[in-house]
């Protein structure tokens, strides 16, 4: 892609598309039980859902096979490419201007209502996210801006200012996004 006046907008939708991706994984893993202790470990291989699971009985893979024609369950984990239809959809839903509801109601069809609701929350973290991340620039523009600072005390008031907004992962996460250019890989 070449670079112009789109590519903010396109990184920013695949930045979400990767943050509701990774949303939907750990949902869709298993629960194991944990068992502490060596002598227990055949309990804790009996507690592993995998262990658990019964053999279908042959009525049950005929009328599955009878029902394959019927839609896979809710609950059945969905694929990225899915999820990435599914966001596309939401794109298109929020273009046309429905409200959150109609988004929510998109979601819990295509996936479960506890990952739906685990997608709106996502979204809204990470709106709350770039909105404080623009107030820090327009303020940290403020203050380069000031002509009568020495770059010392510019240095220190934006220091400052980043540890009033953010905490430690965030300025990690802050800084990366900051970082113009390409990524550079360092070598030791």
């Amino acid at each position: 892609m070449r670079p112009g006046p789109g590519l903010p907008h396109a990184c920013a939708g695949a930045a979400v598309l990767a943050v509701l991706l990774y949303a939907a994984w750990p949902a869709a893993a298993p629960e194991r039980t944990v068992v502490v202790g060596h002598d227990n470990y055949f309990a804790f291989v009996k507690a592993t859902p995998s262990a658990q699971a019964a053999p279908p009985a042959p009525a049950a893979v005929a009328g599955a096979r009878r029902d394959a024609a019927v839609p896979a369950a809710v609950d059945a984990p969905p694929s990225p490419t899915a999820l990435a239809q599914m966001e596309a959809e939401v794109r298109t839903l929020r273009q046309q201007g429905a409200d959150e509801q109609a988004v929510y109601r998109l979601r819990a069809q295509r996936v479960n209502a506890q990952l739906a609701a685990q997608l709106a929350e996502r979204e809204l973290a990470e709106t709350a996210w770039q909105q404080r991340v623009q107030a820090y620039r327009a303020e940290r523009a403020r203050v380069a801006g000031r002509g009568d600072d020495t770059p010392g005390q510019r240095a220190a008031t934006l220091a400052q200012l980043r540890a009033e907004r953010f905490d430690q992962e965030e300025l990690a996460r802050l800084e990366a996004s900051d970082t113009p250019g390409v990524p550079v890989l360092k070598q030791d």
